[in-house]
Order: C-alpha cells, then structure tokens, then sequence
C-alpha cells in the first residue's frame, strides 16, 4: 500500500488532467460554433444575391412606384377636384 500523500497526488493530477480535457472541449465547441457563425453570413451574401435578392429588389421597386404615385396625387390636389 502506498502512503495517503501519494494516492492524493494521483487523485490531484486525475483531476487537472478530466479539468484540461474538459475546458479544451468546450474551446474546441466555441470554436465550431464560430465557424458555423461565418459560414452562416457567407450564405446569407449568396441568397441576398440569388433569388431573394431578386425578389427583395422587385418588392423595392414596386413600393418605390406606389409612393411616387401616391406623392403624386397628394401633391396635386385641384387635379381630384374636376
């Protein structure tokens, strides 16, 4: 049998060891998941530019056309008058 100080140094070292382990898992998990972060706004370029980008600019341009024509008839009240 060996003396308690040395069974306590081995419980110790067990214990740093699980510790060690344990925080380079979690950094390694923080690490993916900043990845996923930049590989998420890397795609959200290639839609922007794609088909919703194209439906996104089609929206823009029909909103743009109402409100000129809606500047349009409140500008020029005596039209609606005759």
């Amino acid at each position: 049998m060996q003396p308690p100080s040395t069974v306590s140094v081995r419980w110790t070292r067990r214990s740093q060891l699980l510790l060690e382990g344990i925080l380079n898992f979690l950094a390694g998990l923080r690490e993916v998941a900043s990845h996923l972060v930049l590989l998420s706004v890397c795609f959200q370029f290639v839609v922007a530019n794609g088909f919703a980008g194209r439906n996104l600019e089609l929206a823009l341009k029909i909103w743009a056309r109402f409100m000129n024509f809606a500047f349009f008839v409140i500008a020029q009240p005596e039209r609606r008058s005759r």
